[in-house]
């Protein structure tokens, strides 16, 4: 098993915790470096030093009561050698809101965001 499919310790995934998922609505996800200039778009500049903050902002289509559930996982060498720094875990709600999550660039490697 290669690091990017490696499973992390007490790692979730929708399907097994939730069952089937119907795609129904449409939702995108801009990641932003504040502080840079202009606020950057992520998708733009693919790698990102350590130390640095992200914004994630989930925009949807999804009528109103609802509730996001993100996923912030971590993986490469040095975010292994620290015990949950790998992550994986689903959690309703961003930590700034409910469509919004904000992150910080701890270790190298390659990571991934997901809202759902």
């Amino acid at each position: 098993m290669d690091e990017q499919t490696e499973v992390a310790p007490g790692e979730e995934f929708i399907t097994s915790k939730y069952g089937t998922v119907q795609l129904r609505y449409n939702a995108s996800i801009k990641a932003t470096i504040p502080g840079s200039r202009h606020n950057r778009l992520l998708r733009r500049e693919r790698v990102v030093g350590i130390h640095r903050a992200l914004r994630f902002h989930l925009s949807t289509d999804v009528p109103e009561p609802y509730k996001v559930l993100w996923k912030v996982r971590n993986r490469g060498t040095e975010a292994a050698k620290v015990p949950g720094g790998l992550r994986g875990q689903i959690r309703y709600g961003g930590n700034e809101g409910r469509n919004d999550h904000k992150e910080s660039t701890l270790y190298r490697g390659t990571h991934y965001v997901e809202a759902h």
